[in-house]
This record gives C-alpha cells, sequence and structure tokens, in this order.
C-alpha cells in the first residue's frame, strides 16, 4: 500500500471520528474526493495480485456510500423540484441504450471502450457494432448516479460559509502538488537526478508500471515535470483545474474585501502553476494559459465595468501578452525558438487530410511520437463526433465509446439534450437562491475541446465544486438560507471545515 494510501485511511478516520455535522463531513470529504481526482488520477489504492484498484476510485466509491447515507438514514433537507430534474437525467441515458440497441439499433461501427485508439492505430483491435454490456455501462453510469447525489445535497445543504471554507481548503492542498512540481524540476534539471522523483511516485502516490509507462523523458536541455502520475499530459491538465481554484478564490477575496483582482492573482500561486504548465513541455500548455487568461480577463470585465474602448484594447493587450509568455516559456523548456510554429503546423496539416479525406489519416507519415499522439487524439475525436452527430440527441450511452476529448466524450455518453439538463442542474438555485458564474463551465467546456481526459465532464466532482463556489463572487450570490439573507463573508474569520 503507497504512503498516500495511509495518508487517506488516517484522513478518513479523523473525518468520521471527530464531532462535526453530517454536512461539514460530507463537504470536506467532496473536498478531499475531488482533489485526489485533479491530481491522482492514475495512482492505485493497494496492490490486490495483478489488480490496482485506483486512488480516485476507493475514495469516489467511499463518498458515494455516505452520499447515501445522508440521503436515506439521515435524511437531508432535499427539494422535490431539483429531484425530478435529475430522475430525467437518470431515464434519459437508460432509455438512450434501449433504443440505440434495441428499437432504432445504431448500425454504424464503432470502437469499443474497452480498446484504445492507439492499438486501433497500430492494427492491433477493429472497430464493432454498438452492443450494450452492462460491466461498460455501470463504470459511467454509477458514478453519474453518485455525481447526482451530491449536486442535490450541496444545493440544498451546503451554506456559502462552507463553500468559501472548502475553496479555501482544496486551494490549500494543492500547494503540496505545486511543491512536488518544483522539487521535481529542481532535482531533474538543476541536481541531474531525474530518476529521484521517478522512484519515489511509485513509493509515496503508488503509480507503477501497470499505470503508465512513461519515464523520465527530455525535450531540448531539459527534463520534462512529469508531476504525481509521471504523465506530463495528465499533470498539465491537473495543473490548468488548480488554477481555475486559485482564480476563483482570488476573485471572492477581491469581491469580499473590495481589493483589486490582478493584485490578488499576482500574490496566489497562479504563475506557478504556469510556470508548471509550460515545465510539461506540450503545447497543451500554450491552450491552457489562453483559457486562463480569457477567464482572468472576463472576471476582471465584470468587476472593473470597462467601456466598449477598453475592452477593444485590453483584449489585444492580453492576446499579445500570452503568445509572448507563450513563446518565451517553450523556447526555454525545449531550447527551440521554432518548436511552437512546428507544432502548429503538424496539427493544422493533419486536419486539412481530416477534413478533406478521413480514410488516409492514418497513412501520414509519422516522425516522432508527438506526431503519433496528434493524430490518435484527432482522429478518436473526429470518429467519435461523427457517431455522435448520427445520434445527437442522446448519444450513444454511458460507457459505450470514448473520444480523447472531455467535450466529445460527454456528448458520446449523454447527447446534447443530456448535457443541456446537466448544465440546467448544476446552475440551479432552488434553496439559497445564488447566483452563478456561467463563464466557469464555458471555460471548462471549452479547454476540454480539443485536449481533456477521456472521461465525461458529468462524473466528475471538481465542476460541481468550481461552479457552485462561483457564487461566492457573483453579484447576487451572497444568500443564505430560505429567507435569502445577505452573508457577509469574512475572509479572515471563516467557518472552518
Amino acid at each position: 500500500m503507497p504512503i498516500f494510501s495511509f495518508i487517506t485511511v488516517l484522513y478518513l478516520v479523523y473525518l468520521f471520528t471527530k464531532n462535526k455535522s453530517i454536512e461539514q463531513k460530507f463537504i470536506e470529504l467532496l473536498v478531499f474526493t475531488t482533489f485526489v481526482q485533479v491530481m491522482h488520477p492514475q495512482g492505485y489504492f493497494i496492490k490486490l495480485g495483478s489488480l490496482e484498484p485506483q486512488h480516485f476510485t476507493v475514495c469516489q466509491i467511499i463518498l458515494l456510500l455516505y452520499t447515501i447515507y445522508c440521503f436515506f438514514i439521515k435524511k437531508l433537507y432535499i427539494t422535490k423540484s431539483i429531484v425530478y430534474i435529475c430522475l430525467i437525467l437518470l431515464f434519459l441515458p437508460l432509455f438512450t441504450i434501449i433504443i440505440n440497441n434495441y428499437i432504432y439499433p445504431y448500425e454504424n461501427l464503432i470502437l469499443s471502450v474497452n480498446d484504445s485508439w492507439d492499438m486501433y492505430y497500430m492494427g492491433e483491435t477493429a472497430k464493432q457494432k454498438i452492443s450494450f454490456n452492462f460491466s461498460d455501462f455501470r463504470r459511467v453510469f454509477f458514478p453519474f448516479v453518485g455525481c447526482l447525489m451530491v449536486i442535490i445535497i450541496v444545493k440544498n445543504n451546503i451554506t456559502e460559509s462552507q463553500l468559501y471554507a472548502s475553496l479555501e481548503k482544496i486551494c490549500n492542498m494543492f500547494k503540496y502538488v505545486l511543491t512536488f512540481g518544483i522539487l521535481e524540476f529542481l532535482l531533474k534539471n538543476v541536481f541531474n537526478l531525474p530518476d529521484l522523483t521517478y522512484g519515489f511516485t511509485e513509493l509515496f502516490f503508488g503509480v507503477s508500471e501497470l499505470s503508465t509507462v512513461t519515464e523520465p523523458t527530455m525535450r531540448g536541455n531539459l527534463y520534462l515535470v512529469q508531476g504525481p502520475t509521471k504523465e506530463a499530459s495528465h499533470f498539465v491538465i491537473s495543473l490548468f483545474t488548480m488554477s481555475l481554484f486559485y482564480i476563483s478564490l482570488c476573485a471572492v477575496k477581491a469581491r469580499s474585501s473590495h481589493k483589486s483582482f490582478i493584485t490578488s492573482l499576482c500574490k496566489s500561486p497562479l504563475l506557478l502553476c504556469v510556470f508548471l504548465m509550460f515545465g510539461t513541455s506540450g503545447m497543451s500548455a500554450f491552450w491552457y494559459t489562453t483559457m486562463i487568461v480569457a477567464f482572468i480577463f472576463v472576471l476582471w470585465y465584470k468587476f472593473t465595468k470597462l467601456n466598449k474602448d477598453d475592452v477593444f484594447k485590453s483584449i489585444i493587450f492580453i492576446t499579445i501578452l500570452t503568445v509572448s509568455i507563450s513563446i518565451f516559456a517553450i523556447n526555454i523548456f525545449n531550447d527551440d525558438l521554432f518548436y511552437l510554429f512546428e507544432r502548429f503546423d503538424r496539427i493544422t496539416s493533419s486536419l486539412e487530410i481530416l477534413t478533406q479525406n478521413p480514410a488516409i489519416f492514418f497513412t501520414l507519415t509519422i516522425d516522432t511520437d508527438t506526431d503519433i499522439s496528434t493524430v490518435i487524439r484527432l482522429f478518436s475525436i473526429y470518429e467519435v463526433g461523427s457517431n455522435v452527430f448520427d445520434r445527437p440527441f442522446g448519444g450513444l450511452g454511458p460507457g459505450v465509446q470514448y473520444a480523447h476529448d472531455t467535450f466529445v466524450t460527454t456528448l458520446c455518453d449523454f447527447g446534447v439534450m443530456g448535457l443541456m439538463i446537466w448544465i440546467k442542474l448544476i446552475r440551479a438555485n432552488i434553496v439559497f437562491q445564488r447566483k452563478y458564474d456561467f463563464s466557469m463551465l464555458v471555460i471548462i467546456l471549452v479547454a476540454g475541446v480539443p485536449l481533456g481526459v477521456p472521461h465525461s465532464i458529468m462524473i466528475q466532482f471538481y465542476p460541481i465544486l468550481l461552479l457552485e463556489c462561483t457564487a461566492l463572487y457573483c453579484d447576487e450570490g451572497l444568500k443564505e438560507d430560505n429567507n435569502a439573507k445577505k452573508l457577509s463573508i469574512d475572509i479572515n474569520n471563516y467557518s472552518s471545515l
């Protein structure tokens, strides 16, 4: 059992034995599960022969069981209207499975969720007709049910002071991950000890060769920062998600204390997140940095109420600044000024061939592993997107197929209708009359279009916590209890979890 698993067990024992309310224990467990999901997507909890149950899966199951306990044993307050929305969301994927398998079967071939696009590219597997598999279905549907139950409890029972304490706590927890990233960068590139952190991840986080085959990798004159999972592409996604939490916390502090939003950002670990993102030496760092800057500008605009001329000038300035910083960072980490432009050229060339003649897409001459990765990702998005276009209403159903893209995978699992109802659910302000910042959700969805993990956004916890916390800095978001009394948050004396 990895060291982090022992820490998790001790933390859970402490949490459930401490004298706290049901709501406090629930939100603290949600925060810890979200933290594990964001920073530790591949580590195993314990080895059982050849099996390696993931750390996040174990935390997810514990959270689900405690959520059921809150629902049916403690019977926390729940409004009927939000339950009706959840029932519709639960019925929709079941209805989709029945339609696509029995009533109006989907005839086009798909790649099973158990096969990988890498294997398909190498000719080691083939597409097949859609067929219902309960094991594949439950991998997506049961976590989806758990997320819906979490949303219900959060929206009906968690107060703004508890939300703020949760946001503060998870941001403090992320500092440990950033510290690990800085130490990894220094050990690899300053002290020339590339294997030290690689072995440490096995001992502490439980990331073995069964979890990933990535080894210490160089690009240019520097080693990549690979994070707790030893996979740079995973770490950059984790850093992007952490950045959204830090931006939200700065927005809350700026709104509550009437301080400068930009000043709060400069004092936060946000710049460190961006530095480590470029330390992963991937094109995704450029894309995620653009999304971060766009979100910061949206919040800055909301806080300062700029006029149209100022908005236009600010957009130009921010665009030039973002591109300049990105080129400078990529040049440093790759020792090649033309790296950025070469990657753009490869991607645009691949997209051109893909849109004109998908049949010959895999016959492209591949020179490097990076090119192979680009081809496979783009092809998976194109293929799954084409299938979704055939059945846009409800998609193909949970656990049928996936793409290397969060947004397309979400549409494949639940369809356009499922996504729209889910958005309606997480924006519902039934009990506390909260107002949410929809731009946060837009950034999350847009950022996952060309990149992201091959999992639906509707079975992940971090969007729930992120969007709920936006109510803390929205104009009409700081309201509490059924009487909608104004809650004044003291950022120095918040209610501790």
